[in-house]
């Protein structure tokens, strides 16, 4: 219930931001269709524009506090994660010796953000006059400073990876004498916390992780698609 709660919260607040409605859509044409937690919105171009602007501070506010986190961890004398681990793979969890066993704790998970860096392209390239869809899948992988099986082992929950759908209904107009093609970018959350080591009851290792978890509902990854001229 708090979480349908939060949700219809959310996306009042994102269709308040962006004063969508159906006058202005048929007024200016869609550039951008956004899914946020499972929902589809379009978004004209003077819409699109406010949009970007909402998700370019949430992700700055989000590498601050995950930065912020971290450094908070090194003040208390917690080692910090150093891996670069990058998978779309399931993960093995592997059983610790008898006496040994792992858990999380601090867990913070930020708010959700898109990440520009992990943009790819979903259509072939067309030229205007002509209407162009999403014909792609793309596999969107997680990311963390320490392995998967070890924080599955501590029985942290998240997405190792998620796909997009070739099969969303995303069209878009291009302009005559135009290339463009649909760009997908996805949505991510960060997790944080400590992953701790114990034999019995004695603490051996506490180690800050971060998680970098893409995010789906439903059949389609969280994310934007947009139109891009070339």
């Amino acid at each position: 219930m708090k979480r349908n709660a939060l949700k219809f919260f959310a996306i009042t607040l994102l269709f308040f931001v962006l004063g969508i409605s159906s006058v202005s859509a048929k007024e200016d044409p869609i550039v951008a269709v956004v899914v946020y937690d499972g929902e589809i919105i379009q978004m004209t171009e003077s819409q699109h524009r406010e949009f970007e602007k909402v998700e370019e501070k949430k992700y700055k506010e989000a590498m601050r506090e995950t930065k912020r986190r971290e450094e908070e961890a090194i003040e208390k004398g917690v080692k910090i994660g150093e891996e670069n681990i990058v998978s779309n793979i399931g993960v093995e969890i592997k059983p610790f010796n008898a006496g040994l066993w792992s858990t999380v704790s601090n867990v913070n998970y930020e708010s959700p953000y898109l990440d520009r860096s992990q943009k790819s392209k979903v259509s072939p390239t067309i030229v205007g006059p002509g209407t162009i869809s999403v014909q792609y899948s793309v596999s969107v992988p997680a990311s963390a400073n320490i392995s998967f099986s070890q924080l599955k082992a501590a029985r942290l929950s998240f997405n190792t990876s998620v796909s997009s759908d070739e099969n969303l209904s995303v069209s878009f107009d291009v302009e005559r004498n135009r290339r463009a093609h649909i760009e997908f970018i996805p949505r991510y959350r960060d997790i944080t916390g400590y992953k701790e080591e114990y034999f019995d009851a004695t603490l051996l290792d506490r180690t800050f992780f971060r998680v970098s978890e893409p995010l789906k509902v439903g059949r389609f990854a969280d994310g934007e698609y947009r139109l891009v001229y070339e």
